[in-house]
């Protein structure tokens, strides 16, 4: 039950960030415009990847080493921010290095934005690992809606002044560094003299890592950093809000994962059964998911409409990432697995395939067929990483796949079509944008109740899994 409830706890959080994140690049769209919204988006993606060499693998180093009940968990942390130091430093220098380079890619000067913004990031990278290493995931995930608040606000101040895509940028600076403030207001762990093992054992966990949490980014930002460079920064804005869509249904097995993983790492260090916990996880991974790519087939158009008219463009694209993201989160519940079975070197092997195969498709792709390559590379390399994943974590553990329960949540998607079909004449005729956005979010609103209402009515385990975790 307190697995269910943090759960619920890190979707709830980083669900209302998302909406936040949603609504606000709606905002952002109608204002600014795909080319500037192009521009954002490749940063975002730069600093994706600048993560990972500045130190995004310490923090995942740090949480699985902190869940195993070090003695010395102060001497864990400060070897966390030495390495942290370091890799930040050099990481920095290169980019410096390479200014007017990164400046003529993305478009505009930017460059020392993109510093600050990977310093601020790399800290709370590194303060989340310890909330996540300590037990405390759900704190760690209330950090996301905090930090995004204040992003968001500090961008439509900018935004209001004048400043374009500078705004967009420092307002990720701003968002982040009051949220470390925040975040060490709920960590008590103090730092002690590091011993030289403190260093090994996250090095030794790092080492495979690295690739990794490459994986994650190449899910995220290859596709965005191949169109930046193959396609204009209008056609990346139109692939960025299609994607800022599928992430939004994304969320519920990415809080499964990040709940499950020092869970999972305990209860294998006590040698104790995890095959029912990845069960449970590839039970709910498709929750939203599911429901999600029969909505997108349904009213994706209408939903991109609130971006603006020119953005029912990426209509197709938006299926088929959606359809890459189901097929991802069912991988990442796995990967997931492994990693907190210690084994990161499995991991690592299968996310080297992935990566190697992601970029080769992305660039082929990309060139031939536009910008709707990207998404096709997405789906294909997913469907790799999650046939490889499968294969690995059978071999070390003994876990069911949940036909019966995977079935039940097509058919409540398949009753939430029919209701979804049934509602649209109604809603045909407006061609007000006002009255089109109350349509959407109704018809949204009623499909997911028939959906989340079919599936408590079929599905016994569902059930039991929602009144155990009803705070009251």
């Amino acid at each position: 039950m307190k697995l269910g409830q943090q759960s619920f706890v890190t979707f709830a959080s980083k669900f209302g960030s998302s909406l936040l994140s949603f609504l606000s690049i709606v905002y952002f769209s109608r204002i600014l415009g795909p080319d500037a919204l192009g521009i954002y988006f490749v940063v975002l993606a730069m600093l994706g990847w600048f993560n990972i060499v500045s130190g995004l693998t310490v923090k995942e180093a740090l949480t699985k080493r902190l869940s195993e009940m070090e003695t010395n968990s102060g001497g864990l942390l400060s070897a966390a921010v030495l390495i942290q130091i370091c890799l930040l430093s050099v990481t920095v220098v290169g980019i410096v290095y390479f200014k007017d380079y990164i400046d003529t890619y993305i478009g505009i000067e930017a460059t020392y934005l993109l510093i600050l913004m990977l310093v601020v990031q790399s800290v709370l990278y590194l303060e989340r690992g310890v909330l996540e290493g300590i037990g405390k995931v759900h704190v760690s995930g209330l950090l996301a809606p905090t930090s995004l608040v204040f992003e968001r606000g500090a961008q439509l101040v900018g935004v209001a002044l004048g400043l374009g895509v500078i705004a967009l940028l420092g307002g990720y600076v701003v968002g982040v560094g009051i949220t470390l403030i925040v975040g060490l207001i709920y960590i008590s762990l103090s730092p002690r003299i590091p011993e030289r093992h403190h260093f090994t054992s996250l090095v030794e966990y790092g080492k495979y890592n690295w690739v990794n949490a490459a994986e994650g980014r190449t899910l995220n930002n290859v596709d965005t950093l191949t169109l930046g460079y193959f396609v204009s920064s209008t056609f990346v804005g139109f692939y960025g809000v299609a994607w800022n869509v599928s992430s939004l249904l994304a969320l519920f097995g990415y809080a499964i994962s990040q709940t499950l993983f020092p869970e999972i790492s305990r209860r294998d260090s006590e040698k104790s059964d995890v095959g029912s916990l990845i069960t449970d996880s590839l039970t709910y991974t498709g929750l939203l998911l599911i429901p999600g790519l029969v909505g997108g087939i349904l009213i994706g158009e209408r939903i991109l409409e609130m971006y603006g008219d020119a953005y029912v463009e990426a209509k197709t694209v938006l299926i088929i990432l959606i359809t890459a993201r189901l097929i991802y989160n069912y991988h990442t519940q796995l990967s997931n697995s492994l990693n907190a079975l210690d084994r990161p070197d499995v991991v690592f092997n299968i996310n080297l395939k992935f990566i190697s195969f992601n970029i080769i498709l992305n660039i082929g792709l990309v060139y031939v067929l536009g910008w709707t390559g990207a998404a096709i590379a997405t789906v294909s390399s997913s469907l790799l990483a999650l046939l490889l994943s499968y294969r690995a974590t059978a071999r070390l553990v003994d876990f069911q796949i949940p036909y019966r329960e995977l079935l039940k949540q097509s058919v409540s998607a398949g009753l939430m079509a029919f209701v979804i079909l049934a509602l649209q004449p109604v809603f045909s005729g407006t061609s007000v944008l006002f009255y089109r956005f109350v349509d959407t979010v109704v018809m949204v609103g009623v499909g997911a109740g028939v959906y989340f209402a079919s599936l408590f009515w079929l599905s016994g385990d569902f059930r039991r899994k929602v009144i155990a975790n009803v705070p009251i």
